[in-house]
């Protein structure tokens, strides 16, 4: 189970950062020309949100149930200011992600009541950006991942 859920975590999280740059991009075209909010750009906030909670949920699935990194980590929690790769995969990435989610989450809410939704978006869209980079296992860190996981 755990290889399966890794596969799909480490190729949907692809489409989720094409998706975040797609939407910094737009928002900040978007707030730059002054644009109206339209029903589109509503309908695409709105997946954007869906696919970011997907991945999340995914990722907490591998975080809590599955993965025999996060477990080593669980049972021995003393060991992981020893151990930056533990600390890293059982703390840091997801409680970052989490964050990450939750900053879209207050970000949207904004986003709601603004007269500028694009602004609103921009930023916490760029904020989101700042967040997921640090959080990302880059393949030159000590507890980084391969770019493109083969299956």
């Amino acid at each position: 189970m755990y290889e399966p859920l890794l596969f799909v975590h480490s190729w949907v999280r692809w489409v989720v950062v094409i998706a975040t740059l797609y939407f910094f991009i737009k928002a900040a075209w978007g707030w730059k020309r002054r644009s109206e909010w339209s029903p589109s750009d509503r309908s695409f906030a709105w997946a954007y949100s869906q696919l970011f909670g997907m991945q999340l949920a995914l990722g907490i699935t591998l975080w809590l149930f599955v993965s025999p990194v996060t477990r080593a980590g669980f049972i021995g929690f003393a060991r992981l200011a020893n151990e930056p790769i533990l600390l890293f995969w059982t703390l840091i990435h997801p409680l970052s992600m989490l964050t990450a989610f939750g900053v879209l989450q207050v970000g949207e809410a904004r986003a709601k009541a603004s007269t500028n939704k694009f602004r609103t978006y921009t930023l916490t869209i760029g904020l989101v950006i700042f967040i997921v980079t640090a959080a990302i296992p880059w393949p030159w860190l000590p507890h980084g991942r391969t770019l493109m996981r083969a299956f």
